[in-house]
């Protein structure tokens, strides 16, 4: 489960030391075949000015061992939903590894915008590719 507070939502505090409940959490991103293993800031991939997200997964039921996934969430897609629950198996790209167990999705990172085009590009690792 991946929980998001936005500065305007359930971030907006004004001052002091603040605890808070993951249930005052903006939007939860999950998914029903998923364990997601890391979130990862990829820049602005649909040119719209704003941040967008990719979450690393992997299979929980192990029917498929060893094949990653890379979901990605746009800020004019699925996080542009104001508040609830938020299934990955709806997020706008979701790239999947091959079933060779070579950790695909472990170390996404975000890789700037390599070509030039305005909008950032994605990066996705296999380290044991």
């Amino acid at each position: 489960m991946v929980y998001v507070l936005r500065s305007g939502g359930a971030l907006s505090v004004t001052t002091g030391a603040v605890k808070l409940g993951l249930g005052v959490a903006d939007m939860r991103a999950w998914g029903t075949e998923l364990n997601p293993d890391g979130l990862f800031d990829v820049g602005d991939l649909d040119g719209d000015g704003l941040g967008d997200l990719a979450i690393a997964t992997h299979q929980k039921d192990g029917t498929s061992p060893g094949v990653g996934q890379v979901a990605v969430l746009t800020s004019s897609g699925a996080l542009s939903v104001g508040s609830g629950d938020l299934d990955l198996s709806f997020a706008d790209l979701t790239i999947i590894g091959e079933p060779n167990n070579d950790a695909f999705g472990d170390g996404t990172v975000r890789g700037g915008d390599l070509d030039g085009d305005g909008r950032g590009d994605l990066l996705i690792a296999a380290p044991r590719g």
